[in-house]
């Protein structure tokens, strides 16, 4: 599964220059002169919208934004999307927060990287738990073809599940013949083959990838030692560390248990309660 890093959760303000967020300067602007200047220059995603075709052709996907702390971003389609840089969310110790896609969520580290990571196959970002859940109309439900496609499989060529009568009642993932992958299918029937993280595999019982058990003295998993307990779900506690220090598990507010991948480069920091990048 893929991970896309994004500019988000930095601890700067815009710089049109480097194209990025940077240090703010040492003697910041008035607030009249920042609005002045941004009124001419910035962008958002109303009146002055900058996700045209052209530019989406072209390759330019970040802009400013009228307020120095915010910036735009747009995505392959023209979506048009109002991006924060804000200091004070590394600082309170947040780490986790929407993103636009509600199938993915942002998390932050202590230096202020920012990472998009994907939700578990069947959930979506839930603001309530602060974590990603199954929604409720995609929740899988014994009447699916689950049962069948445990025996075959199913593929995008001769066995294709992305009918409108899945995508209608909300069935978006389904096994593949190959167990170390699975089929993904998006809201218009089109039809995806995507792989498992490396050393997991399809566990239709918990309508995810899943890693193989290990010994538990070294972190969680989701089968011998899973810490998605009514008592830790209670207490708000949905991140654990994995046995590979790539990973993480993730639990939803229905004790719901996933096996998360790290953003690459980084690994699982129990002080952080995040991925970091390694000393």
């Amino acid at each position: 599964m893929e991970v896309f890093r994004h500019a988000l959760c930095s601890r700067y303000v815009w710089d049109p220059e480097a194209y990025t967020c940077n240090h703010a300067p040492s003697q910041a602007p008035s607030p009249s002169s920042t609005t002045t200047e941004s009124s001419e220059t910035g962008y958002d995603c109303d009146a002055n919208n900058p996700c045209t075709p052209e530019n989406i052709d072209e390759g330019n996907f970040y802009f400013p934004h009228h307020d120095p702390e915010k910036f735009v971003q747009c995505d392959e389609h023209g979506g048009c999307f109002v991006m924060p840089c804000a200091p004070e969310n590394i600082e309170q110790g947040n780490f986790y927060f929407p993103h636009h896609d509600p199938h993915k969520f942002v998390q932050c580290d202590e230096h202020g990287g920012c990472f998009v990571m994907p939700c578990a196959p069947g959930t979506v970002w839930d603001p309530d738990a602060y974590t990603c859940n199954h929604a409720p109309s995609q929740a899988p439900s014994p009447s699916s073809t689950t049962t069948e496609s445990s025996e075959t499989g199913y593929d995008c060529d001769a066995n294709n599940p992305c009918t409108p009568e899945n995508i209608d009642e909300g069935n978006f993932y389904f096994p593949h013949h190959d167990p170390e992958k699975f089929v993904q299918c998006d809201e218009h029937g089109g039809c995806f083959v995507m792989p498992c993280a490396p050393g997991t595999v399809w566990d239709p019982e918990a309508y995810t990838c899943n890693h193989a058990p290990a010994p538990p003295s070294n972190g969680y998993d989701c089968d011998a030692n899973n810490p998605c307990t009514s008592e830790n779900i209670e207490q708000g506690n949905f991140y654990f560390p994995h046995h590979d220090p790539e990973k993480f598990v993730q639990c939803d507010d229905h004790g719901g248990c996933f096996v998360m991948p790290c953003a690459p480069g980084t690994v699982w920091d129990p002080d952080a309660y995040t991925c970091n990048h390694a000393p």
